[in-house]
């Protein structure tokens, strides 16, 4: 078990390696990780670039299994540096943010999913809990909403009570400067942007899950910043 989650956490962290040098150089990360799921050796699953993974067996299994080797006096490189890799992964949107906005104090994020993934009300080891902190340390405004893991958030996030919590997504963006994207819900997906557009202060897009098109989201007049795009 150990063995399998590392193996499928290092997928995830080398597919977000490669899109932070896609980036770089103009490429595509989707575009990348599709060639490379088509080689049957590799294939398609858990090469989804992102803000990092999270949640309570990755971590804790890849943590344990660097343990477990330090126990019998082996050192596993490679599972220390995906762990490296990820600890660092949830700076790349707060660096977005900054690229655009400058200086977070006073300004309002609106976050949009708090859950480690879809589906599931769980925040345990979730990157919205590290991006959160930051943003609050920062000084930014953040309104959050999470279509399940709200209550979840405030019983394991430390600050939870500096938030402001929002009941829909379009209340959530009422007045932001930025709206930023840590889960990847479907009533997300389906999100009427010209809606939000007229909703929001500013016009900035910090996609951390690749759930919209820059195309779409830049003819409905925002500035769309996804990861490895």
């Amino acid at each position: 078990k150990y063995a399998s989650n590392s193996f499928l956490a290092m997928k995830l962290s080398f597919i977000n390696e490669i899109a932070d040098f896609c980036e770089l150089v103009g490429a595509d990360v989707d575009e990348v990780a599709r060639g490379m799921g088509l080689d049957k050796r590799i294939g398609a699953r858990y090469m989804k670039a992102s803000i990092g993974f999270g949640g309570s067996c990755f971590g804790k299994d890849v943590r344990a299994l660097v343990h477990r080797g330090e126990e019998e006096g082996y050192e596993f490189k490679m599972v220390k540096a995906l762990i490296a890799v990820n600890n660092v992964r949830y700076l790349t949107t707060i660096n977005k943010l900054k690229k655009h906005l400058g200086n977070l104090k006073g300004k309002t994020i609106a976050v949009l999913g708090l859950a480690y993934k879809a589906g599931t009300d769980d925040t345990r080891d979730s990157q919205s809990l590290r991006i959160v902190f930051e943003l609050l340390d920062n000084g930014a405004q953040v309104r959050a909403y999470d279509p399940r893991a709200i209550e979840h958030f405030k019983k394991t996030f430390p600050r939870a009570s500096e938030l402001t919590y929002s009941s829909t997504s379009l209340e959530a963006v009422e007045g932001a400067d930025a709206l930023l994207i840590l889960t990847e819900w479907n009533e997300f997906k389906t999100i009427d942007l010209e809606t939000i557009k007229t909703k929001m202060s500013g016009a900035l897009i910090v996609d951390g899950r690749n759930i919209f098109d820059r195309k779409t989201a830049e003819a409905a007049g925002f500035t769309y910043e996804g990861i490895g795009r």
